[in-house]
């Protein structure tokens, strides 16, 4: 899926295209709703490490498909006081987004656009995220923050809280973290992202394919991958220095794969600029409620 900056540099164009006294704020956190479930993973697995990560995987890839990114978007549009084009801001660049991760190329890894209706993933494979046009978005993303710094950071942003508000915010993401819950079971009936397969006693001559997972060297020069803090052989991949993959295969015993194509990826790019730009975005809301509080302490 492309960064945290590439989605901005799209999704914010387009948006303002449409709604042009949009506040940028709004549409940058549209651009990481679908994202939140894996932000969270990162600290519930530091704060967890021992928890079951083949259940916490298809918990989390519930609360990232579209519907539950609208339900989220429900809920902080509540605390905004023009809740409907809220709404509307965040719900379209959460289909945006969707759609956008969708071009890129990921084996056995899509976008969710349809879950609990329908389980096919989309992907359309035009790019990797190693490709060019990865990099010129994420550059063109950052382009975009600088150009509305000013208004974004000087514009207080349009938040309510009454109980109303509050009370409609929380049921709904009472909804959106509970909902998954009762669905866990529908991802492993449709082996949704290979959960089924990675789940089950007998792996043997099942098909596996999963994308930018980090694998290590063993100690008889192979490379073992990590899948859900599993970590399972591979044979048929070569390299040094090789840090994340994307793979093809089978399994040929249970805990072993024979891979029938890879690739290999650069490192944690991809993760990093995505911290710069979830910082960014913290920064201009931060700022943007703290300034305002500022001014009037100093006036």
């Amino acid at each position: 899926m492309p960064n945290t900056l590439a989605h901005i540099g799209v999704q914010t164009v387009l948006t303002r295209s449409v709604l042009k006294d949009a506040d940028v704020k709004w549409i940058y956190l549209g651009c990481v709703i679908p994202d939140l479930p894996w932000i969270i993973k990162r600290f519930i697995l530091l704060a967890h490490p021992a928890i079951e990560q083949l259940w916490l995987q298809a918990y989390l890839l519930l609360q990232a498909t579209l519907l539950f990114s609208l339900l989220a978007s429900a809920s902080f549009a509540c605390l905004a006081a023009r809740k409907l084009q809220t709404f509307a801001i965040l719900a379209s660049c959460s289909l945006v987004h969707l759609l956008l991760d969708a071009t890129q190329t990921k084996w056995g890894n899509g976008a969710d656009l349809f879950i609990p209706f329908n389980w096919h993933m989309l992907n359309f494979a035009w790019y990797w995220p190693e490709h060019w046009f990865s990099y010129a978005l994420t550059v063109w993303g950052l382009i975009i923050m600088l150009f509305y710094w000013r208004e974004s950071t000087s514009r207080p942003p349009d938040l309510v809280f009454n109980a109303k508000s509050t009370l409609a915010c929380l049921i709904l993401l009472a909804v959106y973290f509970l909902l998954p819950l009762a669905l866990i079971e529908q991802v492993r009936q449709h082996d949704s992202h290979y959960n089924a397969t990675l789940h089950s006693h007998d792996r043997k001559g099942k098909t596996i394919a999963f994308d930018r997972k980090t694998v290590k060297p063993d100690e008889h020069g192979g490379w073992l991958v990590d899948l859900y803090g599993e970590w399972i052989p591979l044979d048929g991949v070569e390299g040094r220095d090789l840090q994340i993959v994307s793979i093809k295969g089978h399994f040929s015993e249970h805990s072993r794969i024979a891979v029938s194509d890879y690739r290999v990826h650069p490192g944690l790019l991809r993760n990093y600029l995505s911290m710069v730009g979830l910082f960014l975005v913290a920064l201009v809301w931060v700022w943007s409620i703290v300034r305002p509080r500022l001014i009037k302490r100093s006036g």
